[in-house]
């Protein structure tokens, strides 16, 4: 019984590919949506990390003008009046000193 269930199984799938014609361009129709498909995922990328980097901007541009000049003191603009903590100790490496 499995022999001739195999064989009109056969028969059947036989004569439906006979009767299935390709066309001449559904290759290039294929690529064609492919590479459309390729195209879309690239630009919508592109325009996330766009986006990304615009709010990441955007919030480090916020954030500087929000602050204050007098709690970001980085340097007083005169070395002379500077001074060392106690208990730490001061070493000057020389080769650091070179210029080239």
């Amino acid at each position: 019984m499995n022999s001739e269930m195999e064989g009109r199984l056969r028969e059947a799938l036989e004569g439906f590919a006979d009767s299935v014609r390709e066309s001449p361009t559904a290759y290039q129709e294929a690529q064609d949506r492919w590479r459309y498909f390729e195209r879309r995922r690239r630009t919508v990328i592109a325009v996330v990390v766009l986006l990304l980097v615009a709010i990441a901007v955007a919030v480090g541009v916020w954030v500087l003008s929000s602050a204050t000049a007098s709690a970001h003191v980085i340097s007083t603009g005169s070395f002379e009046k500077a001074t060392i903590p106690p208990g730490i100790p001061l070493r000057v490496d020389q080769r650091a000193l070179r210029v080239f």
